[in-house]
This record gives structure tokens, C-alpha cells and sequence, in this order.
């Protein structure tokens, strides 16, 4: 974080005084030596966030054929490099995919459809353990606390968070949950839940596709896309999960009263 000097107007007057400021910075991604994307992120986790966008953006499949994962720290770049050859062009499909917000995944071709599969769960979960696990989400991020500037995403598993990260981003948040389940190879089950501050719009659902996650929940609305994607692919999507209630706006028999 860094201190800026700002001057605060309230009822009693005028204060001057320090705030505390969230690090934004370019984030250079590369793979197999050559640069797949540059993203504006806080420049925190960055193995994680490289690994879980390319992930998401279909570059890799098994996280088995990450050779080498080097951290800049001084240029904010990230350089991965796979034992095989990347599918670049797969990162073009997606993007173009994503920005359309409510395009069905049958519009994309064979190859890139099957990066999303259908996800078939059987586990069901409280309607106070959804609420209970957003909870947590807020409550666990001092950074969020301290300047109210990021977005906070999390994994939730057997009745636990697991582990949070913060991204002055949605979507880089999310990333960095999905890099670090990569990483640790941490075996995501079919209870697992991903919960998020953010807005639900159909990148963030195709996130938690390719990551496996059958929940996704968030204090936030989705879009019309995301509920569309979600649908077709078996996704419990969850939103508006504040104080005592929530909304579930597909494959509601993931969640029960009690």
C-alpha cells in the first residue's frame, strides 16, 4: 500500500490527513517466451494470477506441463514456461467470447467449447453455509478493510475458506483463486464454492468452469450471460448474498434451507 495526503470534508468541517492507497501497476504475462497479456493488477501473487489467467484463457489444460513459473518483481512480469506448446490462439476465442457478455459457448467452435464442460455435482449446501462463507470473504480481507479498493475472491471447501485474494480487479481476484489451486495442486472438490465481491458477469462464470467449481457466489448481481452460461453448464450461481438472504438463479437444488 502506498499514503497519499487527502483532505476530508465532514459535518464538523475540514481534515487534512493520510489515506492509505492500493498499488496498481502493468503486469506482463509471459509464456514460452513470448508475451500473452498485460494486465492492470495489484501487483501481489503474481504467479498466481499469471497461472490462473492462462489457465482460464485455455493456454493450458494440465497444470502438470508447467515447467517454470519466474517472477520480475522490479518489471511486474511473470514468465511460465510449458513443457509443450501453448494454445495462443485459444486466448483470442475466449476474449472475443467474453466481451459479448450473453454469446452462448455453442457459438464457439468445437475445440473451445470443450475447454468448458458441463459440471455435474451432486453436493448441496446450507442456505446459511453461502451466507456464512460470504461473511467470512468480507471479513477476511485487511486490505479491502484498510482502503476499500478491492475486489476479494475466495475458495470455500468443507465447511472452510481456504484462502482469499485481493485484486484492485473482479476478474484478477478470481484468477489468483484459480493460480492458487494450481499451484498447491489443491484437489477442488465437487462441494467447493467460489465466492466473490464482484459483479457476475459470464468471464467470471467461465472462470469457475474451467476451474471446476459448481458454486459461485457472490454479493453482487449477475448479468443476463452469466445466468445463461451458468445454466447450460451446471453452475449454481448465486447472487445478492447479503446479511440474511440470497438469490439463486440457476440449478437451485444445490442449495437447500437447511
Amino acid at each position: 500500500m502506498e499514503e497519499h495526503e487527502i483532505v476530508r470534508y465532514h459535518a464538523q468541517g475540514a481534515e487534512v490527513l493520510r489515506d492509505a492507497l492500493v498499488a496498481e501497476a502493468r503486469v506482463s504475462i509471459w509464456l514460452n517466451g513470448k508475451e500473452a497479456a498485460s494486465l492492470m493488477a495489484l501487483p501481489a501473487e503474481l504467479e498466481e494470477l499469471a497461472l490462473g489467467f492462462l489457465f482460464s484463457e485455455c493456454y493450458f489444460d494440465d497444470p502438470a506441463v508447467v515447467r517454470e513459473v519466474t517472477i520480475n518483481p522490479g518489471l511486474h512480469a511473470v514468465s511460465v514456461t510449458l513443457t509443450e506448446p501453448a494454445r495462443l490462439e485459444a486466448s483470442e476465442a475466449v476474449r472475443t467470447f467474453t466481451t459479448g457478455c450473453g454469446r452462448s459457448v455453442s457459438r464457439l467452435s468445437p475445440v473451445w467449447s470443450a475447454c468448458f464442460q458441463v459440471l455435474r455435482s451432486a453436493a448441496t449446501h446450507p442456505v446459511q453455509e453461502i451466507l456464512a462463507a460470504m461473511r467470512r470473504l468480507i471479513g477476511s480481507s485487511r486490505l479491502f478493510r484498510d482502503t476499500g479498493c478491492v475486489h476479494t475472491a475466495g475458495l470455500w471447501q468443507a465447511g472452510d475458506l481456504r484462502w482469499i485474494c485481493d485484486d484492485i480487479g473482479r476478474h484478477n481476484a478470481v484468477d489468483k483463486v484459480v493460480g492458487h489451486a494450481l499451484r498447491t495442486h489443491w484437489p477442488v472438490g465437487d462441494d467447493a464454492m467460489l465466492v466473490s465481491t464482484g459483479r457476475l458477469s459470464s468471464d467470471i462464470v467461465l472462470k469457475s468452469i474451467r476451474a471446476g467449481i459448481p458454486l459461485l457466489v457472490s454479493r453482487s448481481a449477475p448479468t443476463s450471460g452469466a445466468v445463461q452460461i451458468a445454466a447450460a453448464h451446471g453452475i449454481t450461481l448465486v447472487g445478492f448474498a447479503r446479511a440474511e438472504r440470497c438469490n439463486v438463479y440457476t440449478h437451485p437444488d444445490r442449495v437447500r434451507l437447511s
